[in-house]
């Protein structure tokens, strides 16, 4: 019995302690930099301690270094002239067709990424990230995380500026990356259909 407690008690500690040491490391590195962030997204990663991919973005928005406001994050997101609905849906009922309802609704060009429709809402679609046109610097999501994360890395490269998860379709690890390559993300929870205004009819 005493055996079984103490080898329970080596396993805690085998998990605890690397932990803390990232913990601890990360805390100290806070003033250093972007090779702060790395060190930091790397102890999440090995840690599975999730609130560590904001540390060092809390440390910039305390100390006022250049990291915009929500409002401001809306704004430069909304002053695009095209978005792409990325997990658009033929369901009226989905988050996916509100989304781009909602754009339609407030006069906005929105183009629906979906590899399995044709049109939708009476748009025509793109079945891919790749297919958007050049013109088009924002886009919401509407993926389940798994899905976010394989996504983003590809709107980066085809040259997306501004991407907004929907809540349900954050991930912390392309959230991570968006903000390492300068994305303007919103992830926070805010919701286009509320900040734009959306009537299901």
């Amino acid at each position: 019995m005493n055996q079984g407690i103490e080898e329970a008690g080596k396993e805690d500690k085998a998990i605890i302690s690397p932990c803390l040491v990232h913990l601890t490391r990360a805390g100290e590195a806070l003033s250093s930099g972007y090779a702060a962030y790395e060190l930091i997204r790397g102890a999440a990663r090995q840690t599975g301690i999730r609130i560590l991919f904001e540390l060092y973005y809390f440390k910039q928005q305390i100390n006022g270094e250049g990291v915009m406001s929500a409002q401001e994050q809306i704004n430069q997101f909304l002053s695009a002239g095209f978005f792409g609905v990325v997990g658009a849906s033929s369901n009226r009922q989905k988050f996916g067709n509100r989304v781009l309802r909602c754009y339609l609704q407030n006069g906005k060009q929105a183009i629906p990424v979906n590899p399995n429709e044709s049109e939708i809402e009476g748009v025509a679609c793109v079945k891919s990230v790749e297919e958007l046109p050049a013109t088009v610097k924002s886009i919401s999501m509407i993926t389940p995380p798994a899905v976010t994360e394989q996504l983003v890395p590809r709107a980066i490269a085809h040259g997306i500026e501004n991407i907004w998860m929907q809540p349900g379709a954050e991930s912390p690890v392309a959230v991570a990356l968006c903000r390492e390559k300068g994305i303007n993300v919103i992830a926070d929870g805010s919701c286009l259909l509320v900040v734009l205004g959306f009537h299901d009819h």
